[in-house]
């Protein structure tokens, strides 16, 4: 299709479509050629987006009337856990010696292994806590079914 018969027809944009007299063909302008109607170029977008409809709101933002998704306790943010993370890993090791707080290899054996032996008694607590749970809401039989492993 050439150059110039393209933007002489209705052409979506987005999910809007503009009337494309409101938009002169590229290239040189003679004294013939339409010149651009800003008003009928800003009219149609105006009434395509009237005809969309109201608009979304992104997802896990407050719609316009402001029902939305419930605030959450900020200890429940991945985001905050996330950043107590980066500091407790990286950031406080360095800076707990400019404190006067010594981090001895000692220390980080210790707490390395506390911590390993914490999540191992969290993980049979939470791993027998699903068996239950999942027993208390079961409402059909298992069933078998393929299971096919991809590497």
């Amino acid at each position: 299709m050439p150059k110039d018969t393209a933007i002489n027809t209705l052409e979506p944009i987005g999910d809007a479509a503009f009337p494309a007299a409101a938009f002169p063909p590229a290239g040189p302008q003679t004294a013939a050629a339409p010149q651009p109607d800003l008003a009928a170029a800003l009219a149609a977008f105006a009434q395509a987006l009237a005809a969309q409809g109201p608009a979304r709101p992104a997802p896990g933002t407050a719609a316009p009337g402001g029902a939305g998704p419930a605030p959450k306790h900020w200890l429940r943010s991945m985001t905050i856990l996330g950043a107590a993370l980066t500091v407790a890993t990286t950031v406080l090791p360095v800076v707990a010696p400019l404190l006067g707080l010594p981090i001895t290899p000692q220390l980080v054996q210790l707490l390395g292994d506390q911590l390993f032996q914490v999540l191992q008694a969290v993980g049979g607590v939470a791993g027998t806590g699903l068996i239950v749970a999942g027993r208390a809401r079961a409402a059909a039989p298992l069933a078998r079914g393929e299971v096919t492993l991809r590497l």
